[in-house]
């Protein structure tokens, strides 16, 4: 991503195992640079959609944590 983009197929499975990695930040960030992408299919663009989501409701969490 940061050499100027990837395959979007790519980002959907790195973003995956980021989240699994618990780096929700990096996850959303790679995945918010993909959606900007109007080449990504409707099917993988619903996916990493609720990906993201699920991203920034991890990270809202965290912050409340003690």
């Amino acid at each position: 991503m940061s050499a100027g983009g990837a395959e979007p197929h790519v980002v959907d499975r790195l973003s995956t195992w980021l989240v699994k990695q618990g780096e929700f930040h990096e996850a959303a960030d790679i995945v918010s640079t993909a959606l900007a992408d109007p080449t990504v299919s409707d099917a993988l663009r619903e996916r990493m959609q609720k990906r993201l989501e699920r991203c920034h409701r991890a990270v809202a969490n965290s912050a409340y944590s003690p």
